[in-house]
């Protein structure tokens, strides 16, 4: 039986804040012929996770790095931005369990956070007729 799955991971840059790490084995795979039901499924998962902002867009990045106001200015790794970068490559890689391989090149060619950013919505047509022009969807599973 698949099962969705959420569990938490050490943080080693904030601690305070855990890193959500997820699975979501339950996702229809991504076909040719499903990319309306595919999104919606994978955007439900991701805000009941409250994690969607990282990939609408909503949680831009923090700066690499922060610059101290000392004497002596000093430039280190930002923590808050290695948080955000860990827990989007988490949400990347459970993404990626959710596309058949043939067509996870297209598909994050077209930059994930604008397929789920704001304006998906209005965006999804555009995307459905690039999906349509991609040549694995001419093909039928």
């Amino acid at each position: 039986m698949v099962t969705d799955n959420y569990t938490s991971i050490t943080n080693l840059y904030e601690p305070s804040k855990p890193l959500a790490c997820i699975t979501l084995g339950s996702v229809t795979k991504l076909l040719p012929t499903n990319y309306l039901n595919w999104q919606l499924q994978v955007e439900a998962f991701l805000d009941g996770y409250n994690l969607l902002k990282y990939s609408d867009g909503s949680l831009p990045a923090s700066s690499k790095t922060i610059t101290t106001t000392a004497e002596t200015p000093m430039t280190t790794e930002n923590p808050a931005y290695q948080t955000w970068r860990q827990q989007d490559r988490l949400i990347y890689g459970a993404l990626l369990t959710t596309l058949l391989n043939e067509v996870a090149p297209w598909f994050f060619k077209q930059r994930p956070h604008t397929v789920f950013g704001p304006s998906s919505r209005t965006q999804q047509p555009v995307y459905q007729r690039q999906w349509d022009h991609h040549p694995f969807s001419k093909q039928h599973c």
